[in-house]
Formats: C-alpha cells, sequence, structure tokens
C-alpha cells in the first residue's frame, strides 16, 4: 500500500484555546499529520514522513523530545490516538500487509496487535485510562462497518453493534462507559448511543440529512456532530440524557470536525471564512475566553489563518492542528484548487476507509 497523500509541508502547531500561545512544534520537509494531546497537554502523537515511511512519533507540548515510536520500513503507520493519561497510544499499520490496528505504551514499548483478520479496521478512539479502544470494522461483513471493543493489551475482542446498514466513526467516553457513533441504518447517517457492555443502544437524531462525526465528552452526557442545514454544514450539540438537541452554528459558511471537551463546555471546530479554514471556540455555557466573558453559544476565532487538519481538543485547554508552513493567502494559489485542496483535507476522516485497499506493500 502507497503511503497516504497527497500533503506537502504540513507542520504541527499548539495554541491555548482563548487564541495565545501560538507554537509551531515541528519544522521539518514531512507531512505531519493528525496530531492527538493527552488530557494535561504535555503530550502529542501525530504520524509523519521525515524519514521516508510514515512512523509515530511523539513530542512534548514545549517542542522537546521529538521521538519516533515505530521504526518499519516497507510499512506505514497512521492515525494515532493517545489516552488522556497519556499512558497508551492506538494507531493503524500496515506492516502485515494490510492495515491492523495496533497500540502500545507512550515511550513505544509493549507493540501489541489488536486485530488479525482480512477486514478494514479504524477510526480508533481510546478512554482516558488507555485501557478500552473502540473501532469501526467490516470484518463481518464487506461493505458495511459495524463498531468493535477491544481490550487495549490486546484481549477482549467484540462485536458492539449488529445493525443493518454502515456503523462507523466510533467515539468512546473518557470514562470508558458510552460510544457513540453514525448509523445509516434509518436511510440517512443519524448519531447513535450505546454501552460498552452493549446495553442502552439509542438513536439520538432523527434527520433527513446526514448526522456525522460524533463527539462525546468524558461522562457520554453531551455529544456534538456536524449536520447540514439548508445547504451548509452545521455544528449540533444533543443533550443525551434528554434528547434535546441546539445549533450550536447558524451561518451561511460550512462548519465541520467538531470536538468537545471532556467537561462538555467548549467545543471547538473548523469554519469556512472568506475561502479559507479557520479554527473556532463555542461556549456552550456562559464563561470566558482569554478573561473575556462570552455569553452562550458565542463564538472565538482562535486562528485567523489557513488552517488544514482537523482540530483536537483538550481539557485542559489547549488546542492543537496541522498548518501548512508556507504563508498563504489569496495570491498564493488559485482559489479553485485551494478550495479542493481543503475539501478534501476535510473529508479524509471521513471517507477514506472507501477508499483504502489491501493491496500489497
Amino acid at each position: 500500500m502507497a503511503n497516504p497523500g497527497p500533503f506537502k509541508t504540513l507542520q504541527i502547531f499548539v495554541v491555548n484555546s482563548n487564541g495565545t500561545g501560538m507554537k509551531q512544534l515541528t519544522n521539518n520537509t514531512g507531512s505531519n499529520l493528525v496530531p492527538s494531546i493527552n488530557g494535561n497537554g504535555t503530550l502529542i502523537v501525530f504520524y509523519s514522513n521525515m524519514g521516508s515511511a510514515y512512523q509515530i512519533y511523539k513530542i512534548k507540548s514545549d517542542g522537546t523530545g521529538l521521538t519516533p515510536l515505530t521504526s518499519t520500513t516497507n510499512a506505514v503507520n497512521t492515525y494515532p490516538a493517545v489516552s488522556s493519561d497519556g499512558s497508551r497510544v492506538a494507531f493503524e499499520s500496515n506492516r502485515t500487509g494490510i492495515m491492523e490496528l495496533y497500540s502500545m505504551y507512550s515511550n513505544g514499548s509493549r507493540l501489541t496487535e489488536l486485530t488479525t483478520n482480512n477486514g478494514i479496521h479504524e477510526h480508533a478512539s481510546i478512554s482516558s485510562d488507555g485501557k478500552l479502544i473502540a473501532f469501526d470494522s467490516n470484518a463481518t461483513m464487506v461493505g458495511n462497518r459495524e463498531i468493535f471493543l477491544v481490550d487495549s493489551n490486546g484481549t477482549g475482542l467484540h462485536q458492539l453493534t449488529s445493525k443493518p446498514g454502515d456503523n462507523a466513526n466510533p467515539v468512546i467516553s473518557g470514562n470508558g462507559k458510552y460510544v457513540a457513533f453514525q448509523s445509516n441504518s434509518t436511510g440517512h447517517s443519524e448519531i447513535w448511543l450505546i454501552g460498552t457492555d452493549g446495553s442502552g443502544l439509542r438513536q439520538l437524531t432523527f434527520d433527513a440529512v446526514d448526522d456525522l462525526l460524533p463527539s462525546i465528552n468524558y461522562d457520554g452526557s453531551v455529544i456534538v456532530y456536524q449536520t447540514t442545514i439548508n445547504g451548509y454544514s452545521q455544528i449540533m450539540v444533543v443533550n443525551t440524557s434528554t434528547g434535546e438537541i441546539d445549533q450550536l452554528t447558524n451561518n451561511q459558511d460550512n462548519n465541520f470536525s467538531p470536538s468537545i471537551d471532556g467537561t462538555g463546555s467548549h467545543v471547538a471546530f473548523q469554519g469556512n471564512v472568506a475561502g479559507f479554514t479557520q479554527l473556532f471556540l463555542a461556549i456552550q455555557v456562559s464563561g470566558t475566553v482569554g478573561g473575556a466573558s462570552i455569553p452562550a453559544n458565542r463564538f472565538a476565532l482562535l486562528a485567523p489563518f489557513l488552517v488544514t487538519a482537523a482540530v483536537v481538543v483538550l481539557i485542559g485547554g489547549v488546542f492543537l492542528y496541522a498548518q501548512h508552513w508556507c504563508k498563504t493567502d489569496s495570491q498564493a494559489f488559485p482559489i479553485d484548487i485551494l478550495h479542493r485542496y481543503l475539501n478534501n483535507l476535510a473529508r479524509i476522516r471521513l471517507h477514506r476507509s472507501k477508499r483504502r485497499n489491501n493491496s500489497a506493500l
């Protein structure tokens, strides 16, 4: 399988949730992608081809301690997710010839293969203590995916859902008790919730359009997702106890890739502004950002420049993203090329499983 792409000189940045303290963490000629940050903001893992083949790396949020965690030669290692406590990392690798899921300690030790068959296993989400991993797989039915759970030590692998249609993009709550996911079993992709013990399966949204890419808070009480309203992608939030749904964004721009913090109070997302993708922070409850009082459902613009990868939220108030290292403005590239590039990147998590194949290295 060829290395993922096309990406050019994407670097990892970190910024505080009040928009201050922006810092570039990587500076190399490779593509540094899909950063994941631990709960206190001290550790970031990502994948990069800075040394040729794609490997998993870690780096401290102060920019020190860059360390490769994998070292394969004829394989790619991609899409890492670090637990909130920083103890474990889940990731994908085709080191056996097909993409499988793996886990390891965040120092690179105790590498464990979690899946061992010819299915497509991806979108790993890890609990805060690093003990439980949710993912989707088509191992039981070609073309459709189901949600699976596995312990990070490789034991306890089992199928969590058994529904018609495609069930994908699972996110596990920090306390390890719930999994939110999207399913098109009713005709459109809707947001569903299930306990990690298999109980309490519930449909949370009932729309005539696709509801996608859920993100869940620590105790599973709040889920954010993206939907389409009047032709534009908007961010929604649902209370899992009451079923109440609120619309967080309401504009004639596309807003996508939402991520909620552990408390359920802050939602980060990407939004198109004047043709460029910016980072935003939504405050669900009255609070402060950068010392200024922010009413409910108001937004703070975090980064007034082009950003080209999904945001990761940290409970401690730090955001992580990948940005094109060159200064970018309307004169840098033809605007239609920029739009196509951004649209492809924004949809990578949703569509990459449909485009992946199991060809030999």
